[in-house]
């Protein structure tokens, strides 16, 4: 009998069959399956026209949102930090730029969709707008969600810099925490968290 090697794992035996196993055999036909799969599902893309993948869109959008007063719920795949999911000309998209392409149409190069509900999971395009990549940020900064945002520069910030430096020099004084607290409007237990550097770490 002649010796064969696997078309799977390149392990040499000897059998009358192709491969040395039945999970090598297995492995080998399911990745056969998958790839005809994804040649037949991007040729189908690759040469559709714009409108068959407008109406594709639509039929696939149309499945996982839910209309109603306000924010539209999404029942659908969800991306990271909330967003819907979907998928465009064969690739991942989410729900809020498929409604924007499908109510509005298409999306200039290098621009975001924003929300101004600030609700991740809605896609009704009264409540979307276009921005650059500097307007999301802005945008992020003034609804609070920017977590490199810190200091005065944060959306929730009470103090500036300079009232920071001052409290700590009152506290080096000895002046009490309610004190300092009335005088600049603030909380006891935040004057504690800036004396023990747990709030403004940044300032020295």
């Amino acid at each position: 009998m002649n010796e064969l090697t696997c078309l799977a794992c390149k392990k040499k035996f000897k059998v009358k069959t192709t491969f040395c196993s039945r999970e090598c055999s297995n492995s080998c036909r399911t990745a056969e399956r998958l790839n005809l799969w994804l040649d037949k599902h991007q040729f189908r893309w690759k040469n559709a026209t714009e409108e068959e993948k407008r109406q594709r869109l639509i039929q696939k959008y149309e499945k996982h949102v839910i209309r109603k007063e306000g924010c539209w719920a999404w029942k659908g795949a969800v991306m990271r930090f909330g967003y819907g999911q979907t998928n465009h000309n064969g690739i991942p998209i989410a729900g809020h730029r498929a409604s924007w392409i499908i109510h509005k149409g298409r999306i200039p190069k290098d621009m975001c969709v924003l929300h101004k509900c600030d609700n991740p999971p809605c896609s009704n395009p009264d409540h979307l707008f276009l921005g650059t990549d500097k307007d999301n940020h802005l945008d992020m900064i003034t609804k609070g969600r920017d977590k490199s945002a810190f200091g005065e520069q944060h959306v929730r910030a009470q103090l500036k810099e300079k009232d920071v430096i001052e409290i700590r020099k009152l506290l080096d004084n000895k002046i009490s925490l309610k004190v300092i607290a009335e005088k600049y409007d603030i909380t006891a237990s935040s004057v504690w968290c800036i004396k023990k550097r747990k709030s403004w770490k940044h300032l020295i």
